[in-house]
């Protein structure tokens, strides 16, 4: 009966208890201070003991992301605040932490136990992520569980936010003005560049600033927009030129970035997020351009000449001369030929013998001298190098003397400089001067052997350098692109000068520094510091660009006029442009308008120069320029390079073109420009006139001042060729063709009274046998002859 009293007994008070049991179990919290982070920040959690307990010791497990969350630290606070604390990481993610007092709380409280401390991966993913909490234990001061409910999960929310911007660039940039440098950067932002196609969302300046601050007290004029070059391991990156256009100057570089739109800026220094002292802006230093070094005169003799292969325009003609020895000629050289003399024996300090050559150092400093010298084993060892101004006094130039071998690789000097009288001479005389007896081989008496010289440059910078304004296309700087500009690229032709700071082709002003002449300025029509056929292309890019829309000058005057009739469709005519008086010429440019026809009523067959073109044509060493614009020919034909011709020749060009459809009305042809090159000197030619071998020359001017026959045109021909003549008053006329026996084989004119003015003639040989004929005009008080010559 006690037994089943017992039971009876406890089954109630269990049945009772149970619940005040449930009821009494420890309620622990995770306590967030800040549930919204941004990478880079840290996280506190505090775990609290929501109702009084006998609490002594704590442990529990904390579970987290590691891609997202970075483990600090554990410690013991409030309730345990005079106990002791501990954790130790369990496996990645997995820390077990626990804190215990050391004396018994005198009566159950409630308050904080632990507080954790996380930092937000810098470079985690933006969005939600959560801590747990296992295996928790609670003990009282009796060494008793208390039970617990389990620890709710700590939620908190990552921000999209750009965590990471550095600038890449080295922390010290130096450049010359002119140059380009591309500064670089890159930046995290979570939940965007993880995520394909989201560089739109972001925006990224570089900033240059004078002043070393805080880039984000910079004005917003300093700040250009950022490339994205696309994504890098964790990073977008981006580059930014800094250089290009930039004064020279000294300059603080900064990178800022944007995310959305949303107004709030992130400043990046060298190395992170702009900080003074950690993480500072870059420097960029900006030089002036180094002085510009220009070829005075340059022999390298490939072409088997003693005259100058580049000069400037102040030594062109300068020959190498030899004194003493023999007569020069040419050999093989350090690459291609060199200048070569026999003739050195005989040493006689009286009677000198050396190489010389005289140069204008007009407008220039700091003047180098280069130079290869070899010999044949028999030819003089010993030279040396001197100046003079007056070919009386001479200086030795300290480091100008030579030993030379059979090798052009050892006697050589490179970059010497002149004393500083040499500096902005008119004349300057330098000599390579035999100083002794000793051959190549060391005997001492020189025989016949050849001296060897190749390679001769004499340089200098512009004494006064001044800026000047290029417009891309406009070489003759007259204020219009036309078919004239080809002419100066051919009379500077090769010139070299500084490059332009900020070169371009488009029709625009643009800074230059002057080059010596300052004509081969606006040669250098792209800007790439020398004058070659690339020059060709902005010609073309801007023709018929004007600066004002006033140019001084830019009317047309009528040379002459030319009907060409109606032609029908298919038919082609071919038309001449002559000078009334013999010029030389390496070049020549003309306008003719067409009137009285469409533009698409005709085409140009071809444009060429005349008889004094054909051997540099073939040769492949003539510029064309050839345009059909506005309604008529532009064209263009010079010499590859500076040429001084000596021919003489009254004719300049010549034109065919073809009808595509018939014409209706009867076209006229107008000569308005005419401009003919030899050399470097252009010239303008007034008296210019339009010819064919159908129709008498219209005068445009005021009657001939005089009774002339003219060249024909072409000369030779094959078959037909046109005869011009002048008539200063009405006269008879006649004109009449003489083979080389003198027999009469055509009669052109006949007229007992032919008004004064200029005429022109046609004459078709096709009947006629190759040879030389002669022609004659004869006047009542005038007779002249001329000869031509038919090819076939």
């Amino acid at each position: 009966m006690a037994f089943t009293f017992y039971t009876y007994l406890i089954l109630p008070l269990t049945m009772i208890l149970l619940p005040v049991i449930c009821q009494a179990q420890a309620l622990i919290s995770a306590n967030i201070t800040d549930s919204q982070l941004r990478p880079g920040e840290q996280l506190e959690i505090l775990l609290s003991l929501d109702n009084p307990e006998d609490i002594y010791f704590f442990s529990t497990e904390i579970v987290y992301d590691t891609g997202r969350l970075t483990f600090l630290s554990a410690s013991h606070t409030d309730l345990f605040s005079d106990g002791l604390s501990i954790y130790d990481e369990l496996s990645p993610g997995r820390i077990g932490a626990s804190v215990v007092r050391t004396t018994p709380l005198s009566v159950p409280l409630s308050g904080n136990m632990m507080q954790l401390l996380f930092e937000i991966n810098r470079y985690s993913e933006s969005g939600e992520t959560g801590i747990l909490f296992e295996q928790t234990e609670l003990v009282n001061s009796a060494d008793e569980v208390i039970e617990h409910s389990p620890i709710p999960e700590a939620l908190i929310a990552i921000e999209e936010v750009i965590s990471h911007l550095r600038l890449t660039t080295p922390g010290v940039v130096e450049v010359t003005e002119g140059e380009s440098f591309l500064a670089t950067a890159e930046l995290f932002a979570s939940g965007v560049t993880s995520v394909s196609g989201n560089e739109g969302r972001l925006n990224v300046w570089i900033g240059l600033s004078s002043e070393n601050s805080d880039p984000s007290t910079w004005d917003e004029s300093v700040w250009r927009s950022m490339t994205f070059t696309g994504p890098e391991e964790l990073f977008y990156r981006y580059e930014g030129e800094i250089a290009l256009l930039t004064p020279v100057g000294s300059y603080f570089v900064a990178v800022r970035a944007e995310l959305d739109l949303n107004g709030e800026f992130f400043y990046g220094g060298v190395g992170d997020f702009w900080d003074a002292v950690g993480s500072p802006s870059a420097e960029l230093t900006v030089f002036d351009q180094p002085p510009f070094r220009y070829v005075l005169a340059e022999w390298n003799f490939d072409d088997e000449s003693l005259g100058v292969s580049h000069s400037l325009p102040q030594n062109d003609g300068a020959v190498i001369s030899v004194t003493g020895a023999g007569v020069p000629g040419f050999a093989a050289g350090a690459s291609g030929r060199a200048a070569s003399v026999n003739g050195w024996s005989g040493f006689d300090p009286l009677n000198p013998k050396y190489w010389q050559v005289s140069v204008s150092t007009s407008g220039l400093e700091n003047i180098q001298l280069s130079a290869k010298h070899a010999g044949t084993s028999s030819s003089p060892r010993d030279f040396q190098i001197q100046v003079s101004l007056d070919e009386s006094t001479w200086t030795d130039v300290p480091g100008g003397t030579l030993l030379l071998t059979t090798s052009f690789n050892d006697a050589v000097i490179e970059n010497l400089p002149l004393p500083v009288f040499t500096e902005n001479a008119e004349q300057v005389h330098i000599r390579w001067l035999q100083t002794s007896d000793i051959r190549v081989d060391g005997d001492t008496v020189v025989t016949t052997g050849s001296n060897r010289i190749d390679d001769i440059r004499i340089t200098g910078s512009n004494l006064n350098v001044v800026r000047t304004e290029v417009w891309a296309g406009d070489t003759n700087n007259d204020n219009i692109v036309d078919e004239v500009d080809l002419l100066p690229l051919s009379a500077y032709w090769n010139s070299r000068g500084p490059l332009p700071v900020y070169p371009t082709r488009s029709w625009s002003a643009r800074d230059a520094e002057a080059w010596i002449p300052e004509e081969a300025t606006y040669a250098d029509a792209n800007g790439d510091g020398v004058v070659n056929q690339n020059d060709l292309l902005p010609i073309g890019l801007n023709f018929g660009q004007t600066r004002s829309a006033a140019r001084e000058g830019a009317e047309e005057s009528l040379l002459g006029s030319l009907s060409l009739g109606n032609l029908n469709a298919g038919e082609e005519i071919v038309f001449y442009i002559n000078s009334d008086e013999p010029v030389k010429i390496s070049g020549v440019s003309y306008r003719v308008n067409l009137i009285g026809i469409d533009e698409s009523e005709w085409e140009i067959v071809h444009t060429k120069g005349a008889e004094w073109s054909d051997d540099w044509s073939s040769s492949g060493k003539i510029m064309e320029f050839s345009m059909k614009n506005d309604g008529g020919v532009s064209y263009s034909m010079a010499y590859r390079g500076v040429k001084l011709s000596d021919f003489e020749t009254h004719n300049l060009a010549e034109v065919r073109i073809r009808a595509l459809r018939d014409w209706q009305t009867e076209a006229v042809a107008e000569l308005v420009r005419v401009t003919v090159l030899n050399g470097r000197e252009m010239t303008p030619l007034i008296t210019a006139f339009i010819s064919d071998g159908n129709t008498d020359v219209t005068p445009v001017t005021e009657l001939p001042d005089q009774t002339l026959l003219l060249q024909n045109f072409p000369n030779p021909f094959n078959p037909s060729t046109s005869i011009r003549y002048t008539l200063s008053t009405t006269s008879p006329v006649r004109v009449d063709i003489f083979n080389a026996a003198g027999r009469r084989v055509a009669t052109l004119v006949e007229q007992q009274a032919q008004p004064a003015g200029e005429y022109v003639v046609p004459f078709d040989g096709s009947r006629l046998s190759s040879g030389v004929y002669f022609y004659r005009l004869q006047t009542q008080s005038f007779t002249q002859t001329r000869s031509m010559v038919l090819i076939k």
